[in-house]
């Protein structure tokens, strides 16, 4: 999937990606999270897919790895590995 749709995919738990990031940086432990998985993702590429739900009205939700997805914008990687 390109990486500019995930803008499209609602966040769990935030209301919007601008949320995730502020949340995100208000923790050390996140950041330091953020900051381990764009390097790796940096020199080895997505190890481990997004995963991604689908609600009732048919909108795509993510329901594991918001520091990835985070780490993907950051990157700005043009396409992304993910599963239902």
């Amino acid at each position: 999937m390109a990486t500019a749709q995930l803008r499209t995919i609602q966040p769990t738990d935030y209301p919007t990606w601008r949320q995730v990031r502020r949340e995100l940086a208000l923790s050390d432990y996140d950041r330091q999270i953020v900051e381990e998985v764009t390097a790796s993702i940096d020199a080895k590429g997505l190890q481990q897919p997004l995963c991604l739900g689908v609600d009732a009205d048919g909108g795509v939700y993510l329901t594991d790895g918001h520091h990835r997805a985070i780490a993907l914008m950051n990157l700005r990687v043009r396409h992304f590995h993910f599963q239902w």
